[in-house]
């Protein structure tokens, strides 16, 4: 893969493809080994040397290159050309192909200073191999240039390429323009179809057996039987094509103009596209921080795809009508909470079973259900607002924190849980960017909220430790559900219930960060016992997930509990909720972690407090020091 291509794979994968490189032929050999095959070709004296040396199956793989040469230097070629492709057959000629990919590319990018005639004639030359020889389909040498190793210079030459095949010349471009004003997208459903088809074949023949090349050698194509073209045309051949070519020139912000042209072009197609919401999502989420630093191809690419189905599904069928109005201006635009609050809304609305969205028949949708398309049409609108992606999760966040400021607040106060459920979904399917409001809002309820929340009694400091009774404050994120009907809810109430749910909907990718996350941004914070029960609720109800998913995490996150237990236990003159602790960690042992972390743990719990070593005695085995009674006689 290509530098400029690996860099968006995941880390995992990027690592495997560094460690495991496929060997290549360098540009400059094959160069050189195409020079010297088409020196051979030219000196041969007979055609069945031609044919023998170059029609086998081991024979050197670069027939393909040897025509473009010919091409180059002649303007024609031979009737053995023919003979000799027809001899190698579909998968000799799909090797035939890439290796040409890589030659042409490599070729094309060595006319740095040469002149406007050269660019030209290897253009001219490309040209005639697709339409006039039909030695090679438009959609398949796109493709092959497209999956091809370039790097820095070359890269751009390629997409060079492409740009000159598809949008200067207009043999391709005229097609497309005649399928897309002719055909309807749901072209399947009308009677006429087939006559449609038909007409345009009529008018744009497609040739798959190098006819053209027969033509101009003057061969004999009696003994060719051809199947007739019901279905296919190279219009909806290039369409997932064309997905791949948007993808490569994204990656490459020099040619973001190209971009913008190819768009212009062919965006038209989309309107034949089976699942444009999912495509438009893919690019979205794949390449979110790129798209970041370039909103004007961002907000082209979403208006085309979206726009080529605007006279053919109603105007509410994927995305808000507010955000369509904004779409199709240059002013700059920044969504209030009213805006969020409806754009989750509409979420919570079709869970419901209320959709705002137009009916249609789910068994030939690209979505099963109203609730998938309504979420993803929701995540392909925030991924391609003007806005940051840490604000977006900002103002998800604060339709239930400031329900008061929206239009929909007392719906929000009564169905909170449905609410809350809502915008996880949307969180978890939106990148990584977007849930780092998770840790920070859980860092600011630690750091604001319950920094302050042990408040030792007067009393306290003058009784035995084992005799404190608990403080009067009540952990409210322990019942959220009844702080929810009294309308109490307080800031760590709505961060416990809103983190995990964003991480129940989360994979496991995700979940795998959390460890990181309690080792390296929440456990410095945590200094009182408010803010260890705090983090002992966010963390519970995902310790079976972690015990059969990724035990490792599990026991990451074990150890860092009982660390941050030893700070507590330094830092507070006395804790109050010794039982409730004790129990959870004592659920920690005998349910998931056993005494496999024991070694890592006995230096914790031995420098407890008496009263807490006393309790976790059984968890590590530590003994305790007693005072020996001796007996009095009398």
């Amino acid at each position: 893969w290509s530098k400029h291509t690996l860099e968006h794979f995941p880390y995992s994968i990027q690592q495997f493809f560094t460690q495991h490189t496929a060997p290549m032929e360098s540009k400059p050999a094959l160069k050189q080994r195409v020079e010297e095959e088409y020196n051979k070709f030219k000196n041969m004296k007979s055609q069945a040397e031609v044919l023998n040396y170059f029609g086998e199956a081991n024979s050197p793989n670069i027939f393909v290159c040897i025509i473009w040469k010919c091409l180059l230097e002649t303007g024609r070629v031979n009737q053995i050309c023919l003979q000799v492709l027809v001899k190698l057959g579909a998968r000799a000629l799909s090797k035939q192909i890439r290796v040409f990919a890589d030659f042409v590319i490599h070729d094309y990018s060595l006319l740095s200073n040469g002149s406007s005639e050269d660019h030209t004639k290897r253009i001219t030359c490309l040209h005639d191999m697709v339409w006039k020889y039909h030695i090679i389909s438009i959609d398949r040498l796109v493709l092959c240039l497209m999956l091809r190793y370039c790097e820095s210079k070359e890269a751009q030459v390629c997409n060079l390429l492409l740009r000159f095949l598809l949008l200067k010349i207009p043999a391709f471009r005229d097609r497309i323009h005649t399928f897309v004003q002719e055909v309807p997208p749901d072209y399947w459903k009308h009677s006429d179809w087939h006559q449609k088809h038909q007409a345009y074949h009529q008018k744009w023949g497609e040739k798959f057996y190098f006819e053209g090349l027969r033509e101009a050698t003057n061969a004999s194509s009696h003994n060719v039987a051809y199947l007739p073209i019901n279905f296919g045309n190279v219009c909806l051949r290039f369409l997932p094509v064309l997905d791949v070519v948007i993808h490569r020139f994204i990656e490459l912000p020099p040619v973001s103009a190209g971009l913008e042209s190819l768009l212009h072009n062919f965006g038209a197609l989309y309107k034949f596209h089976d699942r444009p919401i999912t495509y438009l999502y893919n690019t979205l989420y794949y390449y979110n921080h790129m798209l970041n630093q370039r909103q004007a191809s961002r907000k082209k690419l979403v208006s085309v795809v979206i726009g080529a189905f605007a006279n053919i599904r109603p105007p509410n069928w994927c995305l808000s009508n507010v955000f369509l109005e904004n779409l199709n201006t240059d002013s700059e635009w920044k969504p209030n909470l009213e805006y969020y609050c409806g754009m989750v809304g509409r979420l919570v609305d079709t869970i419901s079973g209320n959709s705002p969205f137009p009916a249609f028949d789910w068994r030939f949708h690209e979505f099963p259900s109203p609730s998938a398309h309504a979420l993803y049409a929701t995540c392909v609108e925030l991924m391609s607002l003007p806005v940051n992606d840490k604000d977006i999760g900002k103002a998800l966040f604060s339709i239930l924190y400031q329900c008061a400021e929206t239009s929909r607040g007392f719906e929000i106060l009564n169905n909170s849980r449905t609410w809350i459920n809502a915008i996880a979904l949307i969180l978890s399917s939106l990148p990584e960017s977007y849930c780092k409001v998770v840790p920070q809002l859980i860092s600011e309820a630690l750091t604001n909220d319950l920094a302050v929340k042990d408040v030792t009694p007067i009393t306290a400091t003058l009784m035995p430790e084992n005799m404190v009774t608990p403080s009067s404050f009540s952990y409210s994120f322990y019942s959220f559900q009844s702080n929810a009907a009294a309308c109490s809810l307080t800031l760590p109430d709505l961060v416990v219930a809103f983190a995990n749910a964003v991480w129940y909907h989360s994979s496991l990718g995700h979940l795998s960060l959390i460890p990181g996350l309690l080792r390296d941004t929440f456990k410095p914070l945590i200094q009182n016992e408010a803010q260890f029960l705090f983090a002992c609720r966010l963390l519970g109800p995902f310790l079976f997930r972690f015990y059969s998913e990724k035990p490792r995490c599990l026991l990451e996150i074990a150890k860092e509990l009982y660390a941050i237990l030893d700070v507590v236990d330094k830092k507070c003159p006395h804790l109050y909720h010794i039982d409730t602790i004790c129990d959870f960690f004592y659920h920690i042992k005998y349910m998931f972690v056993g005494d496999s972390i024991k070694q890592d743990i006995q230096h914790y719990i031995a420098s407890l407090r008496p009263v807490l070593r006393n309790r976790m005695q059984f968890i590590a085995h530590v003994g305790h020091a007693r005072e020996d009674t001796a007996s009095v006689s009398t």
